[in-house]
């Protein structure tokens, strides 16, 4: 671990990791006398606000690049981080340098110094996610950015992002998750998401089902927020005859230049084509390495439309595959299962670590009972799964890790270490 990594995962753990269900209610106050302690850092750049079930990592990312292509310098908060902390306070996906993180660091202790919330709130001190929101916000102040792109938690009515006032909100693709904490239904899970929709700013969201969209209709009524609808094909024919030498292939990027372009923030002359740029290798998203000559694909897909998407993006990778997956409790991993399994020779059902809870023995019984013919083993160990599938892969195959983002952080902990040792 580089080591101002571990100085600032060694601060944040030092917290209690988050509020129980009980007293999610209380997180925007929290936040707002946390804010107002510390001087409202939020307010010293121009913010975008982003929630959704799935895609909000990439456009979030995609809108920061092209800002920061435009000659604007803009901090991006994401979560969660898969291999490293920093990845959750970048300007455009690049870390700030080591001296930046310390100064923020420091900044924020001085200020936590005499600070404590109200008995009737919950946890006195902030909470870690509370202090990894504050912390992005006074990195993107103290090194001068002038826009900042925050990407939720979870949900975003109660989430600790909640209290920005933003340039515009943006909601990406709805689907069923987290379904004990944000609602068993897409109704009750896009009310959720659509309490980031804020009064009379603009909101931008992507087309879906009329049940999602009828939720956000109402909200944005509500709230005099002019509602921005993505629709793909539209955008799509003007953005070829407006940006003809423009490379650019994924829904998520013809989305983030649709929501530029209607804020007339775009400038086409200062856009270049990114088609080749190692931006397109995103820490756990479709993310590749070559390992012992073997392809291997890391991917975040946690949900059935995710896997379902992963799936369409490797059935046309050549060659014999091989798949390490796990899934946090909450998970649908039936679902998706479903979506993968017909894609593998070797199925490897492994533990998520200590960070999240898994119930990898219940996912080895359901995938066994559902694919009786493939062969699938239960290995709860990062190390053992590891190694138990270079060992049963040959020179050119394909090993794809998904199914939980901190599923990803252990195989990556499992191959440093396998290099360590070698």
């Amino acid at each position: 671990m580089n080591s101002i990594s571990k100085v600032l995962d060694d601060f944040f753990s030092s917290y209690t990791p988050s509020l129980s269900v009980s007293l999610r209610e209380n997180r925007l106050e929290r936040m707002r006398l946390l804010l107002d302690h510390l001087g409202h850092p939020e307010n010293q750049f121009i913010s975008f606000h982003i929630a959704g079930s799935k895609g909000k990592g990439t456009v979030a990312t995609f809108l920061s690049f092209f800002l920061e292509s435009m000659g604007y310098k803009t901090g991006l908060f994401m979560s969660p981080h898969v291999y490293d902390i920093r990845e959750r306070f970048t300007h455009a996906s690049a870390f700030f340098s080591d001296e930046e993180y310390l100064h923020s660091l420091d900044v924020l202790k001085k200020g936590l110094e005499d600070f404590t919330l109200p008995s009737k709130l919950g946890s006195p001190s902030p909470t870690t996610f509370e202090l990894y929101t504050v912390y992005g916000y006074i990195l993107f102040r103290e090194t001068g950015c002038k826009y900042g792109v925050i990407e939720t938690g979870l949900g975003g009515r109660l989430d600790a992002t909640n209290t920005l006032i933003p340039i515009a909100s943006i909601i990406t693709s709805i689907e069923k998750e987290h379904t004990k904490i944000l609602g068993s239904t897409l109704t009750q899970i896009s009310g959720e998401k659509a309490g980031i929709i804020k009064r009379e700013t603009p909101t931008f969201i992507l087309d879906q089902s009329k049940e999602v969209l009828d939720v956000f209709k109402k909200k944005a009524e509500e709230r005099s927020s002019k509602l921005h609808i993505y629709k793909d094909e539209d955008y799509s024919k003007y953005l070829k005859s407006n940006f003809s030498s423009y490379d650019i292939r994924r829904k998520d990027g013809f989305f983030s230049l649709f929501i530029l372009d209607e804020l007339s923030l775009l400038d086409k002359n200062k856009i270049f084509d990114i088609a080749s740029s190692p931006f397109f290798s995103l820490p756990g998203r479709m993310e590749k390495r070559i390992i012992k000559n073997r392809l291997m694909i890391f991917d975040g897909a946690h949900t059935p439309s995710s896997t379902e998407i992963l799936a369409r993006e490797i059935e046309h990778i050549n060659g014999e595959k091989s798949l390490i997956f796990s899934a946090a409790t909450d998970k649908d991993w039936v679902t998706m299962g479903k979506n993968l399994i017909p894609l593998f020779s070797h199925i490897i059902v492994s533990s998520t670590g200590e960070s999240k809870k898994s119930n990898p023995e219940a996912i080895y019984n359901d995938f066994t009972s559902l694919f009786p013919n493939k062969e699938i083993v239960l290995l709860t160990e990062k190390e053992k799964a590891l190694s138990y599938t270079l060992e049963h892969t040959n020179e050119g195959n394909i090993i794809v890790i998904c199914g939980s983002f901190y599923l990803l952080e252990e195989i990556d902990k499992a191959i440093k270490e396998m290099n360590n040792g070698s």
